[in-house]
């Protein structure tokens, strides 16, 4: 047991902390949440369900943010983008610029938890070291 590593994030919801505590192996195999904000510029919260795949593309040429990764739902088109801001960021979860140089072109995503100040998505590896 001792090379399996734990993951603790925890995230407001509700005035309590919701825990995710994940075993995971190599640091290529290791669980990478995210936070997607400015959903209210897309479609809003209501389409998001637990479970729902989500497709993550890096936007370079973003005039905006440099490493902007755009998230996009079958169906809908984009729905909104991984936090990158410290405000915007929820718990212990990966900002677009730390997940940025461990993805490639694009990654797959899960929904996880969805808050009013996010939703919270687990990102599907391998990852880049």
């Amino acid at each position: 047991m001792s090379n399996v590593l734990k993951f603790l994030l925890k995230v407001p919801y509700n005035g309590q902390y919701l825990c995710y505590d994940n075993a995971r192996g190599g640091e290529n195999m290791k669980t990478i949440y995210v936070t997607i904000t400015g959903t209210d510029f897309c479609c809003g919260l209501d389409f998001f369900r637990r479970h729902d795949a989500l497709i993550l593309k890096k936007e370079p040429k973003n005039e905006w943010d440099r490493e902007a990764i755009a998230v996009y739902r079958e169906g809908l088109g984009k729905v909104g983008y991984v936090a990158n801001s410290p405000k915007t960021v929820l718990g212990e979860s990966y900002s677009a610029g730390r997940l940025y140089d461990k993805i490639g072109k694009k990654a797959t995503a899960r929904v996880e938890v969805i808050t009013d100040k996010g939703v919270l998505c687990k990102v599907k590896g391998p990852f880049k070291d």
